[in-house]
């Protein structure tokens, strides 16, 4: 799974792709001069959070298992060992926007 945040005026937009296929996730909410961004990995679901909305995804498809391609019975393409989360920012609609992260925690 790929993510993509986009905070709009109209709030944040999370896009997925499984491979390949994109689906854009509006999470509707105040797109004020802070916004504060949540993941959490719980079993088999992956939850991104936004104050005040969260949407709940399957975790499942960052699995080996998952990005594997098998055609007639034979593994075609291989799919990745482990998954990661990070942020990432850019500047989508070219309007001189930046981001600056002031914290950034993980826990077990």
């Amino acid at each position: 799974m790929i993510t993509r945040e986009t905070l709009t005026c109209d709030g944040l937009v999370l896009t997925t792709s499984d491979r390949g296929t994109r689906t854009e996730h509006r999470l509707d909410g105040p797109a004020g001069p802070e916004v504060r961004l949540r993941v959490e990995l719980d079993g088999p679901a992956v939850r991104f959070a936004h104050v005040p909305e969260s949407l709940s995804l399957d975790a499942g498809i960052l699995s080996d298992e998952h990005a594997d391609e098998h055609i007639d019975g034979h593994v075609r393409t291989f799919g990745f060992t482990g998954a990661f989360v990070g942020f990432w920012v850019q500047d989508l609609a070219g309007e001189g926007c930046a981001a600056r992260f002031e914290q950034i925690s993980y826990r077990e």
